[in-house]
């Protein structure tokens, strides 16, 4: 027996598939990747507009952590990282309660696990 979650998830995958049957082509990009946001100047009366990059901060969501050594490993948006691997050009280097220590370059980003009370502050925030 399946679940409904399972059902859905069938769903999409025989949807994308007959349409990429369909087209004869295949997907070109990730449809669930997010899409790089540009801004661009406002134009002025002399010089040409020129379009400039905002890379975001990278913020990603620590949902859980395994502390065991140098076996110890994070869980950062769903994804699984190990101690040494990079994501998103930022490199592992420490596992603590609740934290993780990235690097990339001379830059050290500490990540915390949201405690309860603090995602309902969030929600609440927003609404």
């Amino acid at each position: 027996m399946t679940t409904v979650s399972q059902r859905w998830a069938m769903l999409v995958l025989a949807v994308v598939s007959g349409h990429c049957a369909l087209a004869g082509t295949p997907l070109r990009h990730d449809p669930f990747a997010r899409p790089v946001l540009t801004v661009t100047a406002p134009k002025s009366s002399g010089a040409p507009a020129a379009a400039v990059e905002e890379t975001p901060p990278w913020a990603p969501n620590l949902i859980a952590v395994m502390v065991a050594g140098k076996n110890s490993l994070v869980n950062l948006d769903g994804g699984i990282v190990a101690i040494g691997q990079e994501i998103d050009g930022y490199r592992l280097l420490q596992v603590r309660e609740r934290e993780a220590i990235f690097t990339k370059g001379k830059q050290r980003i500490l990540l915390k696990m949201e405690t309860p009370m603090s995602r309902q502050n969030k929600e609440r925030a927003t609404e």
